[in-house]
């Protein structure tokens, strides 16, 4: 699973700095907030948000 920086540099080829820095945020708040947390499957629980925001990337969205 690619991470924030992987996410970071594909959101910086159709948004602002700014609004990639605002995701930047997000995650790492997202990230302090489910600390500790696990999915079923034993991954940290923000892989799924992260996973959902590349899928969202892909959209461009």
């Amino acid at each position: 699973m690619p991470g924030i920086e992987a996410l970071a540099e594909r959101l910086s080829t159709y948004l602002g700095p700014e609004q990639v820095n605002l995701v930047r945020r997000a995650y790492f708040y997202a990230e302090q907030a489910h600390d500790g947390q696990r999915r079923r499957s034993g991954e940290p629980y923000v892989t799924h948000p992260l996973a959902v925001a590349s899928i969202l990337a892909d959209m461009h969205m």
